[in-house]
């Protein structure tokens, strides 16, 4: 049979290779596998693990497979030497805080640094990233017992760090490097789980793409591989996923090396555990014992051991086991050799043989997943970048929606205007219905007289020397707007009555009043007529009964040492409506407001301070 994929192995590194596939709605694959969990073995008539025991709060990866159960409690923990014993919170414990603290510190950096690395895997040859932390990389050459005697954290070391490892791994801490050591402990210091596997519900999701049976050889062939197994059947193949044990991984493709392993026995035992041990939660050993872990499960015990036959005498009474599994070749620690997952012509290697645990062995497989959809589908890894920008755009676009009203619009609003000037009358306030529902005032102090000023000032329009704001803007919205930086006298002289336009299609506003070297008002007021001449007032398509009322109010007023203050103000007003409707105008008015409003202040400062040629965009408010 010819499939595009093969998956060999049915493990977390096989299973979650096959659903990311399965993901981007690839189903020309197949899994070949003697049996489906790998190292998982999951009762689920008595609901226990006989493999793996735990997965982690953090596991990102593996919780698409396996399904959180029992919360494990910390404070129900004994940790074991050969001749003493102690509580998680205990006299003992409290005395190695200083080390917990210290110890913490040291994980919360590792955390902030293997969370990146962990998505970067999914991506990415775990070698390749591994060497570009320089964090991790140090770590992953350094070995466990000597940063925890750096650190002067052996008394920590020794009473608990090296039992939770032990625990784990089934391996003394000596042999472990740091990078290891750090992996394991994140089960200290965040929640961690008992979970379930539902075996069944993967023959479903895979039906036919499931093959029970035994890959005995690979062969490479010039357009794939040829892939024999056990019974007698041989499956041709584009792309190759060895997702088995490293043992048998470096069989089947003949490696010249792996890590050396440890071996794990569990047993079900149904018994009398004696009393100096816990009956209610975990017991972790030192590696001075044959076992390394003993725990309740509803009316037996697990027990889990690095050798075939550990002695129960010393912790039972009375016993009777009733399952057991081996796994001779267990976990893949006790060294740091590491492999390239990527082996060439589309031959991956997925599994725990570079980093020990359920979630590095699930991204190994999704990383196989993600290379096999780039380089044969050129289906691209998932947007995970762009959902992850979607998701921050989204959070910072309600934080705006909050806090614009209460602290944004405040500040924007009054740039460079003290509070008495945002209070004092101004010409043309009194044609605004009080309160206005908008008050913009801004102000700058031009280092001119208010002569020159008012020469700058009186010249705005669309058809005259423009805004002096965003002319680029302006006309890229079509309002045809083009700065002129010259006085012109022929722009020198208005009235009350005469129509200044924003718009080359000939909207703006009219002059209300004029007071010549200090003031003039433009108006729009809704409740008019509009009149049927080529001068339309600037009016938003609003519901029906509702109106706007706004002014804009330039004034020049005389300072000492030849000074002016320029004020700038625009009143709104409209009736109470809805929230969404008073929101949006608030927002639509004031942003584009403010923004173009103080950029013509700062032009027209810089051109009667005799700046002009110097007048560049610039976000003043930013």
């Amino acid at each position: 049979m010819k499939f595009k994929t093969i998956i060999i192995g049915a493990g977390p590194a096989g299973l979650s290779c096959a659903y990311q596939l399965v993901n981007k709605s690839i189903r020309d694959f197949a899994i070949i596998a003697k049996d489906i969990g790998g190292r998982v073995k999951y009762l689920p008539d008595k609901k226990v693990n006989m493999g793996a025991y735990f997965v982690m709060k953090n596991y990102m990866y593996a919780k698409k497979i396996f399904k959180r159960e029992k919360w494990i409690n910390p404070l129900k923990i004994y940790f074991i030497d050969d001749n003493d014993k102690f509580k998680t919170v205990s006299v003992k414990s409290l005395k190695l805080i200083p080390q917990l603290v210290k110890f913490l510190s040291i994980m919360i950096r590792f955390s902030y640094h293997y969370k990146r690395f962990k998505k970067r895997c999914a991506t990415n040859e775990y070698m390749e990233i591994l060497q570009k932390d320089a964090f991790l990389y140090e770590l992953s050459n350094t070995k466990a017992l000597e940063l925890m005697q750096r650190k002067k954290l052996k008394e920590l070391s020794d009473a608990i760090i090296s039992k939770f490892v032990y625990a784990c791994t089934l391996t003394d801490i000596s042999y472990l490097s740091a990078f290891d050591m750090m992996v394991i402990c994140q089960g200290l210091f965040q929640p961690i789980y008992t979970f379930s596997f539902d075996n069944n519900r993967v023959r479903k999701d895979f039906g036919n793409n499931l093959i029970l049976d035994t890959v005995i050889s690979i062969s490479e062939m010039d357009s794939g591989f040829l892939i024999k197994t056990e019974s007698g059947e041989e499956y041709i193949c584009e792309s190759c996923v060895v997702a088995t044990p490293a043992s048998v991984t470096k069989q089947l493709l003949h490696l010249d090396k792996i890590r050396n392993n440890s071996s794990a026995y569990v047993f079900y035992i149904k018994g009398n555990l004696k009393s100096w041990l816990n009956n209610e939660g975990l017991n972790l050993f030192s590696p001075l014992f044959d076992v390394s872990t003993i725990v309740k499960e509803k009316d037996a015990y697990l027990v889990f051991s690095p050798i075939r036959k550990p002695d129960f005498s010393k912790y039972f009474t009375y016993w009777d086991i009733i399952e057991e599994a081996q796994w001779n070749m267990g976990l893949y620690v006790k060294d740091n050799y590491l492999l390239h997952q990527y082996l060439g012509n589309n031959c991956y290697i997925a599994g725990d043989h570079n980093a020990c645990g359920l979630e590095p062995a699930c991204i190994s497989g999704v990383y196989a997943a993600n290379k096999i959809l780039q380089r044969i589908y050129k289906i691209k890894p998932s947007g995970k970048l762009i959902r992850r920008i979607f998701k921050t755009l989204v959070i910072l676009a309600i934080a705006f929606v909050f806090l614009y009203k209460p602290v944004i619009a405040p500040y924007i609003l009054t740039k460079g205007a003290t509070k008495n000037e945002v209070a004092m009358y101004l010409p043309g306030d009194e044609v605004i219905p009080h309160p206005p529902k908008i008050n913009m005032t801004q102000a700058v102090t031009v280092h001119a007289s208010k002569n020159d000023v008012w020469k700058w000032l009186v010249q705005i329009g669309q058809d005259r020397a423009g805004f002096y704001s965003y002319e680029t803007l302006e006309r890229l919205f079509g309002f045809g707007i083009h700065n002129s930086y010259e006085i012109r006298e022929e722009w020198q002289k208005i009235k009350p009555g005469d129509f200044i336009r924003f718009h080359k299609n000939g909207i703006g506003m009219f002059v209300y009043s004029v007071k010549e070297g200090e003031y003039f008002v433009l108006l729009t007021d809704y409740r008019k007529p509009q009149g049927n001449n080529e001068n339309k007032e600037f009016r938003l398509p609003l519901p029906k009964d509702m109106f706007l009322v706004w002014n804009w109010s330039f004034n020049c007023i005389e300072l000492p040492d030849n000074k002016t203050r320029l004020i700038i103000r625009c009143l709104v007003y409209w009736p109470d409506t809805n929230i969404v409707l008073d929101w949006v105008l608030h927002f639509f008015s004031e942003i584009t407001g403010c923004i173009m409003n103080w950029e013509m202040i700062n032009e027209l400062k810089q051109c009667a301070e005799g700046y002009k040629d110097d007048i560049k965009i610039h976000f003043i408010l930013f």
